[in-house]
């Protein structure tokens, strides 16, 4: 507020405590690590959220890949259904995971995993089931199965 009268001319301001506006207060500075702590958190969850999704795909990509061999190594082994059959029963196309990296497979193997081979269907056509099974991380069991039929 200016007050004067004619070459005496008072320039007044007002009077208490002196504002400093040059910065933040601590409120404020609380108040914006706290809400950046909250969105830093909701990002990370996210992210690894993000990144198990991920993991779970390529592991199921290379599942997919391994049954489909496994179930056309079954039908390309004999032009017999029933010698077919008979080699699924016996267990001959259970598969470890120590047997899916040897040869003649050698494939990346997922973790604990077993490829099983079942016939739900015997004779002619034969139907059965290749089954793949693996462990994601320390605790989740996947499977993923391809159910075919073939005939003479």
């Amino acid at each position: 507020m200016i007050i004067g009268f004619g070459p005496f001319i008072l320039n007044m301001k007002p009077t208490g405590p002196k504002k400093n506006d040059d910065g933040f207060t601590l409120v404020e500075l609380m108040l914006a690590s706290s809400i950046l702590a909250v969105v830093l958190t909701g990002l990370i969850q996210l992210f690894l959220a993000c990144r198990y999704l991920n993991e779970s795909n390529q592991n199921l990509v290379v599942a997919v890949a391994h049954a489909q061999f496994v179930t056309e190594a079954i039908k390309g082994s004999s032009t017999s259904v029933s010698t077919i059959e008979a080699a699924i029963n016996n267990g001959s196309w259970n598969l470890s995971s120590d047997d899916l990296v040897e040869a003649p497979y050698e494939f990346s193997g997922l973790y604990n995993e077993s490829v099983t081979a079942e016939v739900f269907q015997p004779g002619n056509p034969l139907g059965f089931n290749v089954t793949v099974r693996w462990r994601q991380g320390s605790m989740v069991d996947h499977e993923y199965v391809i159910r075919t039929a073939v005939s003479q």
